[in-house]
């Protein structure tokens, strides 16, 4: 991964501006975070999060039988929202034998702020790392069955990772994600495109809100910093023509604040 430049606070005394593309609910969440680090923010959410398209027809089947399984497996927070709403609608208590894996602090935060026992995080938030780091399953006894309550296209690195491990592994959507629409009028996207180049830098936290931007923006209105949130949505980045810049470390909310606050401002680390 290249290591390209940055600057820092503008001479002027101008704060530098981020780019987030995540979600309107979750930029303003994580724009809060940034200003107390002297970073200003520009929400661009690429994301919008929508119940599946059946409605949730198979998450509520899924959540109705939810004593049949002994692993609930959940990469997201909006994952964990989509199971809680759930539960509330079919009126289910929590089986008090499931077990919870979730991948990352936020998503362990946001099931354990519902009262989820969550009993496996992977050293590195990632689904691949989730998937490397569960321990096979016993040969011997009954097969151990897996819910995979994940997004429409998130679960495929989940399913194949634990099903090999000798998991019966069931993958149910429990959100999907689409692009926000562009703004109607076309001189005030060009308007909103030059905002968005004149900013200092731009975070990507999956490999969807990339190519949503790229789509959209185009990767020349990327701006002179690209921080990606892990090594999948860096690869999509560049794969899709869009250079980056770092990749937080960890590979959690708390690396990309880390990450920008290294990169753009410097003297608040004593450098």
């Amino acid at each position: 991964m290249t290591d390209g430049g940055a600057s820092g606070p503008d001479p002027d005394g101008e704060r530098p501006r981020v780019v987030l593309t995540r979600a309107a609910e979750h930029n303003a969440a994580l724009a809060r975070r940034l200003d107390k680090v002297g970073l200003d923010s520009l929400s661009v959410p690429m994301i919008e999060v929508r119940p599946p398209q059946d409605g949730g027809n198979a998450l509520e089947a899924a959540v109705a039988g939810l004593d049949l399984y002994h692993w609930l497996i959940v990469t997201s927070a909006n994952g964990v929202r989509a199971v809680t709403r759930m539960l509330e609608q079919v009126d289910r208590p929590w089986p008090d034998h499931l077990r919870v894996g979730a991948v990352g602090p936020a998503t362990a935060a946001e099931a354990e702020a519902n009262g989820w026992p969550v009993h496996f995080t992977p050293q590195r938030a990632t689904a691949l790392d989730l998937a490397a780091e569960f321990d096979p399953a016993p040969d011997d006894g009954p097969p151990i069955r897996v819910l995979a309550a994940l997004a429409e296209l998130g679960g495929a690195t989940v399913k194949k990772g634990l099903s090999e491990k000798g998991y019966r592994v069931d993958h149910v959507i429990a959100y999907r994600t689409v692009s926000p629409d562009p703004l109607d009028d076309p001189d005030d996207e060009a308007a909103f495109t030059r905002t968005i180049t004149d900013a200092a830098a731009v975070t990507f936290t999956s490999p969807s809100t990339v190519t949503r931007f790229v789509n959209r923006f185009g990767a020349d209105v990327v701006p002179p910093v690209a921080v990606c949130i892990g090594p999948r949505t860096a690869k999509r980045a560049e794969r899709l023509g869009v250079p980056v810049t770092a990749v937080a470390d960890p590979h959690t909310e708390d690396g990309l604040i880390a990450t920008l606050a290294t990169l753009l401002v410097p003297e608040r680390l004593g450098r």
